[in-house]
């Protein structure tokens, strides 16, 4: 996947494409054993879908940590948003794949103020290393005056609220829906 350039009038479409490109990836998996089973997810390229030339395993992380990211655009994009947290972006630029090589998932700017973010989706079980591993990449950035942001999915954390302020890091959490 890319870099790409997010605002109010053409999330919905990338969202609808992204989704398109999923529906595109079969949803049953036929083994005859486990060896058979994991290598089918951890070694066979599943040819569809937004990353055709990755195992499923690897697909998916991809897949799910990309939903978070566009769906979590889409609520910073949300007038209200603006209104109740103060964040003046009205474009996102997004990195879509877990393994992109630009220094930050999400990046924003708006006259002198600038936003970086991390976004990702894990097990809760895995929640507390990544958390911290993401918020230490955040904190070495150089302008300390910047807007600090992090998405992850809900139940990764033992916390319903969609916006939370921790350590001047505005936590988004993101409900994703039934696909």
């Amino acid at each position: 996947m890319s870099e790409k350039v997010l605002n109010s009038l053409n999330i919905g479409q990338e969202i609808e494409r992204y989704l398109s490109d999923l529906q595109k990836i079969p949803l049953e998996i036929k083994a005859n054993s486990f060896t058979e089973f994991y290598k089918i997810l951890k070694r066979e390229s599943f040819n569809r879908g937004p990353y055709p030339n990755v195992s499923l395993f690897e697909g998916m992380n991809r897949i799910m940590s990309d939903l978070v990211i566009l769906f979590g655009i889409k609520i910073l994009l949300d007038p209200q948003t603006f209104k109740e947290h103060n964040f003046p972006y009205t474009e996102y630029t997004a990195q879509l794949s877990v393994s992109s090589e630009k220094a930050f998932d999400i990046m924003a700017s708006e006259g002198k103020r600038r936003l970086v973010g991390e976004a990702f989706n894990v097990a809760p079980t895995f929640f507390n290393g990544k958390k911290s591993r993401e918020l230490k990449k955040l904190s070495k950035f150089e302008d300390k005056e910047a807007d600090f942001l992090l998405i992850y999915n809900v139940e990764a954390a033992n916390s319903s609220d969609t916006f939370e302020l921790i350590n001047n890091v505005l936590h988004l959490r993101v409900k994703l829906p039934d696909l």
